[in-house]
């Protein structure tokens, strides 16, 4: 499968291996994060570095991926591990649109903030930590609370209670 190389389409890099506990938490979020991507038509392609010791959990791993993987290669892995200074997994590393520049590794954007986090570069991360700070410096509690985009709390019997009709029932 050739990888598209329009100009129009953020490159990403996932480091991954099925024995790593953080990556089997990480890697269903990614999948629901590249599907949302997908579907409001951002253009984005990850391609799958595996750190698996083997090519049957190679595979295995790979199963749940909706996107490219790196053919299973040991000494290939680490040789791009090396280059793009991935000391830990997961690591998530954005290629920027232009397919060279290389940004930090998004992982923890990506569990922060999910689909806002797009597309993965510094700017954009600094940009979310400057609106969680102003939040918390005198924004309304209603915002604080606010987890990508939605604005519900639960009741003791798991229903969604809109911010407005929770508040009021609290200060009564």
């Amino acid at each position: 499968v050739p990888i598209p190389s329009d100009g129009n389409t953020l490159k990403c890099l996932f480091f991954s291996a099925n024995w790593c506990r953080p990556c089997k938490l990480f890697n269903p979020r990614l999948v629901q994060l590249y599907n949302k991507l997908t579907k409001i038509d951002k253009n984005i392609e990850i391609i799958f570095i595996s750190l698996d010791r083997d090519e049957e959990r190679f595979k295995e791993n790979f199963k749940s991926m909706p996107w490219l993987a790196l053919p299973f290669d040991v000494n290939l892995s680490k040789k791009l591990s090396s280059r793009y200074g991935v000391n830990r997994i997961p690591a998530f590393i954005s290629l920027g649109l232009d397919g060279a520049s290389v940004e930090e590794d998004a992982a923890a954007l990506i569990e922060e903030y999910g689909v806002d986090a797009f597309p993965f570069t510094r700017e954009r991360g600094e940009e979310l930590r400057a609106i969680d700070d102003a939040k918390r410096q005198g924004g309304k509690l209603e915002e604080l609370l606010a987890f990508e985009g939605e604005k519900y709390l639960f009741s003791r019997h798991n229903r969604k209670v809109d911010f407005g009709i929770a508040f009021v029932f609290y200060l009564l």
